[in-house]
């Protein structure tokens, strides 16, 4: 199936609708995340600038790339347990922490998955 950009060309109500039909998400920390959550669709949520224990898909904690530990040590300077709970760590290139090897590696993961 091929891949579908919507950016832009649609409504939250159809976004939703969209989210509810779709096999996966492949999103960093967004709205659309939650919303896919709402609707029982798998998220392959992408985490450096935010805990994904603190805000991530609750129903899809496990299919989460975790940058967030590595930005916390790279950018600043400690583990993530000394920063504050709500802590963002919002620099240029903390998305490039993570890997796309391992974003396709969970994601073909997610997909042998059972629905």
């Amino acid at each position: 199936m091929p891949l579908v950009n919507q950016i832009g060309r649609d409504t939250l109500p159809e976004l939703l609708a969209l989210l509810a039909r779709a096999r996966v998400l492949l999103s960093p920390d967004s709205g659309p995340v939650h919303m896919a959550t709402a609707v029982g669709t798998p998220v392959l949520g992408l985490y450096g600038a935010t805990n994904p224990a603190r805000s991530g898909p609750y129903l899809s904690q496990k299919w989460c790339v975790n940058a967030y530990a590595e930005a916390a040590r790279r950018f600043r300077h400690r583990e993530p347990e000394e920063l504050p709970w709500a802590t963002k760590i919002e620099e240029p290139g903390v998305m490039d922490l993570i890997q796309v090897e391992e974003v396709i590696a969970r994601l073909d993961e997610l997909l042998r998955s059972p629905p």
